[in-house]
């Protein structure tokens, strides 16, 4: 009778399989806890881009629909911005703009910013951003300018600046007139 020879121990270590759904884990896990914090900062970075969207859009809306805006109308726009900006720390820049399409330039008739931007000049007017417009014709110009931090900062992904510029007929006069105090 032949007695079967005890294997090495290091062909025992290389045939042994137990073990081994530990090992995938550690090796697994750290991409999968990468995989799921850059799945955050994106959708993160979705909504407030979304929100800021948003929010310009209804400004843009609230603005049309004034016969006459004053100050005090603007002070309280910015403040409606900071309360709808609800993903964002109130950093966000708003500016107010009346313009007029004359003689084949654009006319700015007044223009309000309530934080640190400027008011706008005919010179820096983005036409890229105005529709078609007829002569004498004028909308009303809302730009917001938003600060995005991601809370984890990946190097694919750092901070944003979401900007959005967006005009609007107005809805009730042949425009929107500023009330001076």
């Amino acid at each position: 009778m032949m007695r079967a020879r005890p294997k090495s121990p290091l062909k025992r270590f290389l045939k042994d399989e137990s073990g081994t759904l530990t090992i995938e884990f550690v090796l697994w896990i750290p991409l999968l806890a990468l995989w799921l914090m850059f799945s955050g900062v994106l959708f993160d970075g979705y909504m407030s881009r979304n929100q800021t969207a948003k929010v310009a859009t209804t400004l843009t809306d609230i603005v049309a629909r004034q016969t006459e805006v004053s100050d005090t109308f603007m002070a309280e726009l910015d403040a409606l911005k900071n309360e709808l900006l609800t993903r964002s720390d109130g950093s966000g820049e708003l500016r107010v703009s009346s313009l007029r399409f004359v003689d084949g330039a654009y006319e700015v008739l007044w223009s309000k910013a309530p934080g640190a931007l400027e008011p706008m000049t005919a010179d820096k007017v983005p036409v890229s951003v105005i529709p078609v417009m007829s002569a004498n014709d004028t909308v009303v110009m809302i730009e917001l300018i938003v600060p995005w931090t991601p809370f984890f900062n990946l190097a694919v992904m750092g901070p944003q600046v979401w900007n959005f510029a967006l005009t609007s007929r107005p809805r009730f006069a042949s425009e929107v007139a500023f009330a001076a105090p």
